[in-house]
């Protein structure tokens, strides 16, 4: 994420904890599509806060190809 926003080492920990907060809002397959968020505390994900880092963003496609 540092390399693709074009910052510097010092904020590799602005950089990993915004990755364990996206993660945190992502839905689970173990938790039947929920996210940790909405597991522990029974209310829904708030995406407003989420901004854009600077990084490149992929999808995944689930079809079954390499």
């Amino acid at each position: 994420m540092l390399f693709n926003a074009g910052l510097n080492k010092r904020f590799w920990t602005e950089a990993a904890s915004t990755a364990c907060y996206v993660i945190s809002c992502s839905p689970s397959i173990s938790l039947d599509k929920k996210t940790p968020i909405e597991v522990w505390s029974d209310s829904l994900s708030d995406y407003s806060q989420l901004r854009v880092f600077g990084c490149a963003t992929y999808a995944h496609v689930d079809n079954i190809k390499l």
